[in-house]
């Protein structure tokens, strides 16, 4: 997965694709630098610390929702609840959980424009 470039030390990832911060948040690498003999060397420790993306995809608990209001009533009335989570293993605790809602499709007219999420 990763690559160290010899005689300037530079580490790079080798597939990225591979590097899923639900599965592993931290990687160990020891990097050996010997002599061209190979009879002195010294080691060092690097931690590398895999940065979440929100990488998981919202899925809502139902594929269609319907409900019915009388006219006029007051602002703020309840119409309708969705439910949508993200799904995440079980070890993640990620902070991208969060769930944003809001309205999309068709254009809408000034009248329609009063609904909101």
């Amino acid at each position: 997965m990763w690559v160290v470039v010899v005689n300037v030390g530079q580490i790079t990832v080798q597939n990225s694709g591979r590097l899923d911060y639900e599965s592993l948040r931290r990687h160990r690498l020891i990097v050996i630098a010997t002599t061209r003999r190979h009879d002195v060397f010294d080691y060092a420790t690097v931690w590398v610390n895999v940065v979440d993306i929100n990488d998981n995809v919202p899925q809502f608990f139902q594929e269609r929702y319907q409900s019915a209001v009388w006219e006029n009533l007051p602002a703020n009335t309840f119409v309708l609840q969705v439910c949508c989570c993200r799904v995440i293993p079980v070890n993640s605790c990620s902070c991208n959980g969060a769930v944003r809602h809001r309205q999309c499709g068709r254009r809408l007219s000034s009248r329609q424009r009063d609904f909101g999420l």
